[in-house]
């Protein structure tokens, strides 16, 4: 055994007589980490040494060299390490792996312009590429100019706790956030998803908002006729707006008695059929086409106004999502079954249970559906609701 100074070179004889290799060479580099070597001669061990000797040497020489700035820097580096226990070397490194990281990344409007233009590429809805640019471009204005691998997911959590919105706003943010840093994954432009490490947004529960059966009669009474396909298949299919602005006379079978909604046209992706119950099949035959939108083209940008006018002519609330709302709180009295709700809306049963058991009795359930345009024996006639 022996023991050794810095930047020295020393030669010992292993006390292990069966080893093969029993010189032994130990010395410290130029950045004092502990090196050994072993030879099978004396001679081996002493040729090394004196080159390593020599290299040492030399490092020191290289050392000496160095303008009194660069020497000046690495004593003032040391003393701010020092609290960290860090060396120049580790810190040198970490920030060398930051800059190779930021030549390869982008500003924050790059990337929302990269990802707005590859969610084009997947086909996805109008409504969904103007949902993402509104969010996303919040985001970025607020980062506007930082290059995304440089924003901390604290910041991250921040900017999202100071949006003077409620809880499920918040997380709809975060949620679209995380896609897109998902892409900046991909294109390699950060080394990690910041978004990941940001706390989840707890969201409130909230009352869902429904049609009471003389609200609804109400409503369609007073509604434009050119709406009153989206109208009732909202109300008695409880289709998604989005999937009601995509869906086709063709996708309305009559014959078979389902509605067929793809994948193109649901929000999940998901297959499913819906049966068109016989109030809606009344409420739908006097509007039915061979084709074409069941919302026309020229009222896309201006339905919304007309189920406002309809419910400020009718004397009630306009409620939020309140025709799927009510699709799904007076299916689910009538049907009594969880998972057959849910398959009709492309829902999970559990949502359905959560949000929609208990919350009318059978007998409003039974007023809602027997809604129709016609007066008939134990239907709530429209003009004696108003």
């Amino acid at each position: 055994m022996f023991t050794m100074r810095l930047r020295t070179v020393a030669i010992a004889k292993h006390p292990n007589v069966r080893k093969a290799k029993r010189w032994q060479v130990c010395y410290r580099d130029g950045n004092s980490k502990r090196k050994s070597r072993f030879f099978a001669s004396r001679a081996e061990a002493e040729t090394y040494a004196d080159a390593r000797r020599t290299e040492l040497l030399n490092f020191g020489v290289r050392a000496l060299t160095l303008p009194d700035s660069v020497r000046r820097d690495a004593q003032q580096a040391l003393e701010l390490l020092q609290p960290y226990g860090k060396t120049i070397l580790e810190a040198v490194g970490f920030y060398t792996a930051y800059l190779e990281r930021t030549a390869k990344s982008c500003r924050t409007e790059e990337l929302l312009e990269n990802f707005l233009w590859a969610k084009e590429g997947e086909k996805v809805s109008p409504r969904h590429l103007a949902d993402l640019r509104s969010r996303l471009g919040r985001f970025c204005n607020a980062f506007k100019g930082r290059m995304v691998n440089s924003i901390e997911p604290s910041e991250i959590a921040d900017w999202i706790r100071s949006l003077p919105v409620g809880s499920q706003t918040q997380h709809n943010h975060r949620r679209v956030i995380h896609n897109l840093f998902n892409y900046a994954l991909l294109r390699k432009f950060v080394s990690q998803n910041p978004v990941k490490d940001t706390p989840l947004i707890r969201v409130k529960d909230t009352e869902v908002e429904i049609y009471t059966p003389e609200e609804m009669a109400l409503l369609l009474e007073h509604a434009d006729p050119r709406i009153m396909p989206y109208l009732t298949l909202g109300a008695f299919a409880g289709l998604r707006c989005a999937e009601l602005e995509r869906l086709q006379w063709q996708h309305v079978d009559f014959q078979t008695g389902y509605i067929r909604v793809g994948g193109d046209i649901a929000k999940t992706r998901s297959k499913r059929l819906i049966p068109i119950l016989e109030n809606l099949r009344q409420w739908l035959m006097p509007y039915a086409k061979p084709q074409g939108n069941i919302l026309p083209v020229e009222l896309q940008n201006t339905f919304r106004d007309l189920i406002h006018r309809a419910c400020q002519q009718a004397g009630i609330k306009k409620k939020n999502n309140g025709l799927r709302h009510s699709f799904a709180t007076y299916r689910m009295a009538q049907t009594g079954d969880s998972a057959k709700t849910a398959l009709e809306m492309g829902n999970s049963p559990g949502v359905i249970f959560k949000h929609y058991r208990e919350l009318v009795t059978q007998e409003q359930a039974s007023a809602y559906w027997n809604i129709r345009p016609t007066v008939e024996p134990n239907v709530i006639p429209m003009t004696a609701a108003a």
